[in-house]
């Protein structure tokens, strides 16, 4: 066989050899490629079980006797009377939706809270978990949602004798419904009401521990929870109360 013949041969050869050896190598790839994805889809399900497992357990469990706290006053931030910021489709305003105690209220833009909002004015630097609430109320009207979720989480963790913990279970459940992520919101709602079923933030967590369940399926539960925020809030917040009784209507709830 001519020498020129042969290299061609040889050099065919070769070239097979090296297009099979990366189509293994490609194979190999792609296989370790869909079993790490697929590692990871699993892990994400058996993450949202947990979530959903802790949910229905607080909910099995909330006619359990809950601590109650005693009353104690939301800071006022130093800010201008009207002053607005925003948490997903909602803005936040100071207000003194409790009575005598001064706070915040959540509203929807566009709305009024005249009957409740009030000029308070500011008073010195607050110290302790009083600084830490509005540090992390603070970043939550900047809309740096990763900070104030860490501050409130760390509040609750830090400080879990702290009479913002409440609150604080509260606002992120508000952060986690800004996402869509109605089961942690359901979670956060559920326990900021458990923590504190007496305080400022009680009526509204019932009411939109109902709505969550509501956007998440749980027809029955959210009608439960509709029905017991009529039963034990029945001088709440009259936005509060609509959206409740449209809720029940919505769902039917018997």
């Amino acid at each position: 066989m001519p020498m020129k013949k042969l290299l061609i041969i040889s050099a065919a050869f070769i070239l097979i050899s090296n297009m099979a050896f990366a189509a293994d190598h490609d194979s190999a790839s792609m296989l370790s490629d869909m079993s790490a994805r697929i590692t990871s889809l699993e892990e994400e399900n058996r993450h949202l079980n947990g979530r959903i497992d802790e949910l229905e357990y607080q909910l099995n469990n909330l006619t359990s006797e809950p601590p109650i706290l005693p009353a104690q006053s939301l800071p006022v931030e130093d800010m201008d009377e009207g002053a607005d910021y925003t948490l997903g489709d909602r803005s936040i305003s100071k207000s003194d939706a409790m009575g005598e105690r001064s706070g915040y209220y959540v509203t929807r833009p566009g709305e009024v809270n005249s009957e409740y909002t009030v000029k308070v004015p500011f008073e010195t630097a607050p110290k302790g978990d009083e600084a830490e609430f509005n540090s992390a109320f603070a970043h939550l009207g900047k809309e740096e949602y990763p900070q104030a979720e860490k501050a409130f989480s760390d509040i609750i963790k830090n400080n879990p004798e702290s009479a913002y913990v409440g609150q604080s279970h509260f606002w992120l459940g508000e952060i986690a419904a800004s996402k869509d992520d109605y089961n942690m919101a359901a979670i956060e709602y559920l326990k900021s009401y458990k923590i504190d079923p007496k305080g400022v933030r009680a009526a509204e967590s019932t009411m939109k521990l109902a709505a969550a369940l509501k956007k998440l399926g749980k027809n029955a539960e959210a009608c439960k929870n509709y029905k017991r925020f009529e039963t034990e809030f029945p001088k709440a917040h009259e936005n509060l109360r609509d959206e409740a009784r449209e809720g029940v209507k919505t769902l039917g709830c018997k």
